[in-house]
């Protein structure tokens, strides 16, 4: 059988191997570009998945990172809130054992339950501090509206006595938003009065009574028992609060660990080697440019050029 090579058919396949030269000059040409050696799934499965499966764990931990990030800040400002606490705390038992000078004219007693109100006022701020979101730091379960801490006297928790439980992030990693202030700032489960401001209250009569007028032992005694009970307490609910900051940095280097990880896996899977890129894009524009030349001849092929010389 005789096979016949026309013009027509030197021109098609000529015309098939540059578009086929073209298409992968412009693909190495992507390649380059995106860094990527793998462009879409058909490109090398076992790497697409490799790299699918690397990106989903990169998602997760971003996603764990956030909520720790979130978690952290809340903590920050409760350990920042409890600090506060602690120097003012300080500050009135300094003033309680100041009033159990016997020497003090009424006057002077005066002057001290003056101080002792402005450390309670602010004192009742921080137990009412809010968070970044808006909510309570230490009260998570308050509703609204008002504040979870209402002076009286006494002062005492507006809604339901009991444990506040704790608002927790979501996901694998559950982390606190806030801590139960209850007990740090010492409600009663009953009454829902707050002895921490009771001793204040306590203290604060004492100083301001005059007939008869108590001994200067009585009126320290009135708080200073008070304020070393609630730094107990306080203190107890900052440790807490350190352990959970403790905790969070230990899982935060967990997740950037696991993050690197997902990221190596991702880049081995489908990034390119630009060496290797360069040389295999050099190949396809030199095997491009020859199939164009081969195409230009034969286009110009015909029977013409024999007959018409």
């Amino acid at each position: 059988m005789t096979v016949r090579i026309t013009t027509a058919m030197s021109f098609n396949n000529g015309l098939t191997s540059l578009q086929q030269r073209q298409r992968e000059l412009a693909e190495a040409q992507e390649r380059l570009t995106t860094g990527k050696r793998v462009q879409r799934a058909s490109d090398d499965p076992t790497a697409a998945a490799r790299a699918e499966r690397a990106l989903v764990t990169l998602s997760r931990m971003q996603a764990d990172l956030r909520a720790l990030e979130a978690s952290r800040n809340a903590m920050t400002l409760t350990e920042s809130a409890l600090g506060d606490a602690a120097e003012l705390l300080q500050q009135a038992r300094e003033l309680m054992v100041a009033a159990g000078n016997a020497s003090y004219s009424p006057g002077e007693r005066e002057a001290l339950a003056t101080q002792l109100e402005g450390i309670r006022a602010q004192l009742l701020g921080v137990a009412n501090r809010r968070d970044e979101s808006g909510g309570y730091l230490f009260f998570p379960e308050w509703p609204g509206p008002g504040t979870p801490l209402v002076d009286g006297p006494p002062v005492a928790y507006a809604g339901t006595a009991g444990p506040q439980g704790e608002r927790l992030t979501a996901g694998r990693e559950a982390l606190p938003l806030n801590v139960d202030g209850s007990a740090g700032w010492r409600i009663d489960a009953s009454t829902g009065e707050s002895a921490l401001f009771a001793g204040f209250d306590a203290a604060i009569a004492a100083l301001r009574q005059t007939a008869p007028v108590p001994e200067a032992s009585t009126i320290a005694a009135a708080g200073i028992d008070s304020v070393d009970a609630s730094l107990e307490t306080l203190g107890n609910l900052r440790a807490r609060v350190g352990e959970l900051l403790n905790r969070a940095d230990m899982i935060e280097s967990r997740a950037l660990d696991l993050e690197l990880y997902a990221q190596s896996e991702r880049s081995a899977a489908e990034d390119l080697d630009l060496v290797q890129a360069v040389s295999d894009f050099q190949t396809r524009q030199t095997s491009y440019d020859a199939a164009l030349k081969t195409y230009n001849l034969v286009q110009r092929l015909s029977m013409f050029d024999y007959l018409n010389p």
